[in-house]
């Protein structure tokens, strides 16, 4: 399956047997995400996946199927997932799911990837309530801000002027107006310790 699939069972199995699990049954937070990879082209992990895919959308849905069966148990479960404001700009399309050879718009991806998030959360939510003893989960996407990050390095910015230039523009950008990742964990926080 996916090359990471050995420390994702790895997690899913010290989740189910550590004292931890007894603090944490109530939720299944996800805040994976990447915005570029070490090439401007599509970059393909070991088992074949687009890097952005597999870390943005593909890490999430795998560690909260894999956590579903023991949030059922408690009394208001609750999935958490990271998504973005830049799901606006992303296109959903199955064609281009994993990256295209020649395919250059890798910020294009992290904007689709946020996306196919938000419409999975969506129909996984409608699909939870279909279903007796998954009814009670609540699932939830939120975008914690911008957030002045090592997302805004991007690939490329070595060898072309053009990356670059983005690059200082986006990190210029979140030096003044964004927020540092400690206040955007407070957003992540906020969603765990206060909206029950």
């Amino acid at each position: 399956m996916m090359a990471i699939h050995l420390s994702f069972r790895g997690l899913a199995w010290l989740w189910f047997s550590s004292v931890i699990r007894q603090l944490a049954d109530q939720e299944d937070s996800n805040n994976a995400g990447i915005g570029s990879t070490p090439s401007p082209l599509p970059f393909l992990t070991t088992d074949g996946f687009e890097m952005i895919h597999q870390v943005n959308f593909l890490s999430h849905v795998f560690v909260t199927l894999s956590f579903l069966p023991s949030l059922a148990k408690a009394e208001q479960p609750r999935i958490l997932c990271t998504t973005s404001c830049y799901h606006y700009k992303g296109k959903f399309s199955i064609a281009n799911w994993n990256g295209q050879p020649g395919d250059k718009d890798v910020l294009g991806y992290y904007q689709n990837n946020k996306l196919n998030l938000q419409i999975w959360l969506t129909e996984f939510q409608r699909r939870v309530l279909q279903h007796e003893q998954y009814k009670h989960i609540t699932i939830n996407g939120f975008h914690p801000g911008y957030v002045n990050s090592g997302i805004w390095t991007l690939a490329g910015a070595e060898t072309s002027w053009i990356a670059w230039f983005l690059q200082a523009f986006l990190q210029l950008l979140a030096f003044f107006i964004a927020i540092t990742p400690q206040q955007g964990l407070v957003v992540i926080f906020h969603r765990q310790l206060y909206s029950r």
